[in-house]
């Protein structure tokens, strides 16, 4: 089923709302999920469930810090969500001034936000050249030791979720 009214308060929002592209878009999605249950296959439910995690994260909303792995792995610790692009990295207890990254073959760098709790989302607001669709955002995880990693088996408490906001330089 479509329902007109979602249609209609969508390209309400959107001055260049596109009919045919939507319900082509829709569509083709249902169907992929109708032919994915057939073959018991799950990709697609684990799309959208990243996706809908990625929206709650970008409305401020309490989110699964590791959503983006469900996302599309386009290639080791890089993510792709509908649009926006995730690069996981790991940073030690005594962390760099910046954050390094490379995107399409430049490396580029972050300043290091004063706070990067357990799982840092450090979006990238300028400063690239191959700049994605959507956002660019690095995912900073805190690297733990065995014994941490231990304690946090035996008592698991929820991790220590930031973000932040950050421009780039390019650095070579």
């Amino acid at each position: 089923m479509l329902y007109y009214g979602s249609f209609r308060a969508l390209s309400r929002l959107d001055p260049e709302f596109d009919w045919s592209d939507e319900l082509w878009e829709t569509l083709t999605h249902e169907l992929k999920h109708h032919l994915e249950t057939l073959a018991d296959e799950d990709a697609l439910d684990r799309l959208d469930y990243a996706a809908d995690e990625n929206f709650k994260r970008v409305e401020g909303e309490p989110f699964a810090p590791l959503f983006y792995r469900s996302g599309d792995q386009v290639v080791k610790r890089v993510y792709r969500i509908e649009t926006d692009f995730f690069i996981e990295q790991e940073y030690d207890a005594e962390p760099a001034p910046f954050v390094a990254f490379d995107w399409h073959g430049v490396r580029y760098q972050v300043a290091r936000p004063p706070e990067l709790g357990d799982v840092c989302f450090l979006t990238v607001v300028d400063g690239v050249e191959e700049w994605p669709p959507g956002e660019l955002c690095l995912v900073l995880l805190r690297r733990r030791g065995l014994a941490a990693g231990l304690r946090a088996l035996l008592r698991p408490e929820a991790p220590r979720v930031v973000q932040a906001e950050g421009v780039a330089e390019k650095t070579s």
